[in-house]
Order: structure tokens, then sequence, then C-alpha cells
């Protein structure tokens, strides 16, 4: 069993310090003692002090003094209930302590569940994590920790270790598979008879049908020094379905550099996607794409991002052109258990046939929270509006639609088997456009597993 008492410990924002002193630690040691044989209740000594009963514990676990780590946390509280949180809580440490760290994580993913808001149980749950090699779940929780910092001393800690998170291997690889049963997949009108340009047609019929959602992506990064590195990857996510002439397919592919200058990083480089659809080369893209991210501590992260590509699709020229992408969203951390994103983008599609241009303007919201009942969830809503440029050929006039989506996803935590847990999404879309052809309804329910709760 590795012995990790004098290894510096990244997760005390409280004292600010990465590496601990061993004459500080047998002060600490000390004082857990005294704390321990004087019953002094931990909010009165917090009142006094930067330690806290906290940290008394922890270093009580730290030189093996199990039994007196648990009565002492056991102390601090006020009813049973707080007496069954802490002694969960200390065993949590003591088996992180003793290595067993997916063991560990299991606990304080059981404690966090019931008490969403417990930043402790948190930052500790975050550490473990890591220190398994969990980066992107680590992250999710750092992230959290840092938008919801009290203090700018408190939100730069956490930051750090958001960073290690991010960096914690050169590699990353991630997939995905989820069952997505769909009302409309062919994405038919409503109407059985619509008419264009007063002229009665017959729309393509609404099919329904389950399909499976993938995707497999990766990447590799070469860090340059300490505040800047190049990354390149790719990956390929989609829907497939019995009736192959539905199926489509996204490859993407992109290189960017990097760099992070305090509170502000800079991202540019290189991004490419080429589409299939009904297993049929559909379309191609290519172009620059940059992001400026500003982090604002309590205030929120916000992000700027643009994009211009070149398209060019298989055996549809009419569509060939470009499109040029500017958005903006800003993230806000509610508490460290709850947070809001919303923004919006602007965006131009240049098409060699005018009557394929428009002018796009959307916006989106979506709300996150962890529930005390074990689950996670998020609503979101996405609103757009498009203008084409030209006349609409039979229809005499421009093309307007505008499209409406609101989707719910729920993670449900306590069903976690090995580090994965279950995840539902539903979502609804309704596009209304001028042109009756083009207004739809659908409604699309997706099922897989995750490792980010």
């Amino acid at each position: 069993m590795t012995d990790r008492r004098s290894e510096p410990r990244a997760r005390d924002p409280a004292r600010g310090l990465e590496q601990r002193l061993e004459r500080t630690k047998r002060f600490m040691l000390a004082f857990a003692l005294g704390l321990f044989t004087m019953g002094i209740p931990q909010v009165g000594f917090a009142k006094q002090s930067s330690v806290t009963g906290f940290d008394a514990v922890r270093v009580l676990v730290e030189y093996g003094r199990y039994e007196d780590a648990m009565a002492l946390a056991e102390s601090f509280a006020a009813d049973e209930k707080g007496k069954t949180l802490a002694a969960a809580f200390t065993q949590a440490l003591i088996l992180e302590q003793q290595g067993r760290l997916p063991e560990a994580a299991s606990a304080l993913r059981a404690i966090l569940s019931q008490n969403p808001k417990a930043r402790n149980v948190r930052r500790e749950l975050a550490g473990v994590l890591y220190e398994q090699g969990e980066g992107n779940a680590s992250l999710h929780h750092f992230e959290l920790l840092a938008g919801s910092a009290s203090s700018a001393e408190e939100r730069r800690f956490y930051e750090r270790l958001a960073a290690r998170a991010r960096t914690i291997r050169p590699w990353s690889l991630g997939g995905y598979l989820s069952i997505a049963p769909s009302t409309n997949i062919t994405e038919a009108p409503d109407a059985d008879l619509v008419y264009v340009g007063g002229i009665p047609i017959l729309p393509a019929k609404k099919k329904s049908g389950i399909g499976y959602g993938y995707g497999v992506d990766g990447s590799y990064r070469f860090d340059l020094d300490e505040i800047s590195s190049i990354t390149i990857g790719g990956g390929v996510n989609g829907n497939w379905y019995r009736d192959t002439s539905f199926n489509t397919s996204y490859f993407d592919s992109f290189v960017d550099y990097r760099r992070e200058m305090g509170d502000w990083t800079v991202t540019g480089g290189v991004v490419g996607q080429y589409v299939m659809k009904g297993e049929e080369p559909y379309r191609w893209s290519l172009g620059p794409a940059f992001s400026l991210r500003h982090n604002m501590g309590r205030k929120g992260v916000t992000t700027l991002r643009g994009l211009w590509r070149k398209l060019d699709y298989h055996d549809r020229d009419a569509l060939d052109g470009s499109e040029t992408v500017l958005g903006i969203s800003h993230l806000y951390a509610i508490s460290s258990a709850s947070s809001v994103r919303f923004g919006g983008n602007v965006s131009f599609v240049d098409a060699a046939n005018d009557t394929n241009s428009y002018v796009r303007f959307s916006l989106n919201a979506q709300y996150f929270r962890e529930w005390s009942f074990g689950a996670i969830s998020d609503i979101s809503i996405f609103a757009d509006d498009r203008r084409y440029q030209d006349i609409t050929y039979l229809a005499g006039e421009k093309r307007s639609d505008q499209r409406i989506q609101a989707s719910l996803g729920i993670t449900l935590r306590n069903l976690a088997v090995r580090g994965f847990a279950p995840r539902l999404e539903y979502a609804y879309t309704q596009n209304f456009s001028n042109i009756d052809v083009y207004d739809f309804s659908k409604n699309t329910i997706s099922t897989y597993l995750t490792k980010k709760f």
C-alpha cells in the first residue's frame, strides 16, 4: 500500500497550499488531538481559524488514527442524520488513504447524491477521480467548484486543478452507444396535404423508427510549454437505422493551438468534416476556427467563437459555398450543484444558388442541477430563425423557417455500476415555415451510459 501521508494534498483550498511541510502536519496532528479531547464544535472553531474541523479529521486519517477521526467527525454533527453523514464521509477518506480509490469514489458519489451542495465532498471526489486517472470526470467537479468559488483565490486554486485534470494524459479517447427512437426520422410535414405557391402537393410520409446513436473520438496533445499546446484529434458520430437510407455519419477532424494567459484562453486552428447520408457521400467542409475564453470568477465564464468553412456537396452543386459563424455563450454557476448557460449565434451561408443562401440567428439556454434524490438534470431550449436570400422555386416567395427545440436530460447516479451511470434524454422539435412542405415536428428519446456525474 502506498503511503501518501507526505504527498501534496491538492484539495485544500482553505489553506491554498499544494505541499504541506511535515512540521505543519505535526502541528495539525497535535491540534486535531486537542480538538478531539476538548470537543470544540466546528462552527465556533471555523470562525477563529482558516483550519477547519474537516482538516483535523483528514490529518487524523492520514496518520492512521481512524477511530479518533470517526469520533471527531461525529462530534461535529447536531443530529443522527449528521452523524451518519460524517461517518460515511470519514469512511470514504479512510478508503482513499488505504489506496482503495474505486471504493472511495463510489462512497463519495453516494454521499454527494444526497447532499449535492457539500463542497468538501465534491472536492474530495474530484481529487479521488484525478488520482484514478479519470480526467474528464474530475474536470467536471473541479469546474463546478471553480465556478461557484466564494473568492478569487479559491477560484484560481480550483482552476489550477481543472487545468491539471485536462492534462492528466496527453491523449484522450471516448465513445458512446445509445438507443434513439424517433417519431419522425424523415422530418416530414405534419399535414397530409400541403400547398406550395397555391399548388397542392403530397408530402413525404412520416416514418418512426428506433435507431442507434454512436460516437467515437480521440485526440493527442503536444505541450509546447506550461501555457500553450497543440492538439490534433478526430472522431465519428451518427445514427444508424434498419433502413440504411436514413443513416447519417459525421467524420470530424481538427488541429488547434491553445494558449492560456491568466484569465484568458485563446484557441485557434483548422476544422474539417465529412458527412455521409444513406451511406452515400453527402458533403465535406474545411476551414479555420477560433475561440476566446474569459474567466470572470464568480461572475462566470464567457466564450466567443468564430468559424469559417468551405462547403462542397457531393452531387448538389447549387448548395456549394461557404458558411461563416460567430457565437457567444456565458456559463454562470449558481452553486456547486447548479448552473445556467446561455448564448447565441449568427451565421451566414453563401451558396452557389441564392435560393439556398440564408442568414441564421439562434438563441439557446440550459439549466443544470444536481438533486438530493440522486439525479442530475438539465433542461435546454433552443430557438433559431433562418431567412433565405432568394425566392424559392414554385413558392413565389423567400423561404423563412423558425425552429424550437426543448430537451430534458436526467442522469441517474444512484444506479451507477463500475463508474458508469445511465442517462436518459428527451427532445421535442418543432419547425415552422412559410412554405408548408418544411413544417414538421418530432420527438426523440436517447438512453446511454455516462461517466460525467
